[in-house]
């Protein structure tokens, strides 16, 4: 099913609106051939933004699950390149996806993530 909606995505656009209407959080916690959909959209500002909000509104409305309560960690998984969303982000100027994906990481201040932090900068 994942592989099919990774699919329709690329063969029929990459609408932010669309996307909202048929995403769930869970599936920007999968990771496919070493990228996510977060390294997928990494410039794209509407469709961070738009998981930005789900992920924020979800939380502060407590119907976050388990999967989607870590979803944000993929944003720090490096690609088959060594690439993170966050790199990616900066690396075709578009700071706004960099600081939404900031933003969703700032709840994770109890996991020992600072490896993978100091290795997603450049």
């Amino acid at each position: 099913m994942d592989i099919l909606y990774w699919q329709n995505i690329v063969q029929l656009g990459e609408k932010a609106e669309d996307i909202n209407q048929n995403t769930e959080l869970v599936q920007f916690n999968k990771i496919f051939n070493g990228y996510s959909l977060f390294h997928y959209f990494a410039a794209n500002v509407d469709v961070i933004e738009m998981v930005h909000n789900k992920f924020k509104n979800a939380h502060e409305d407590n119907l976050l699950t388990r999967q989607d309560e870590n979803m944000p960690l993929v944003i720090l998984n490096p690609d088959d390149n060594g690439d993170t969303a966050l790199e990616i982000a900066l690396k075709k100027q578009r700071p706004k996806c960099f600081e939404l994906m900031i933003d969703m990481l700032e709840d994770y201040q109890e996991f020992f993530i600072s490896k993978m932090m100091l290795n997603s900068f450049p």
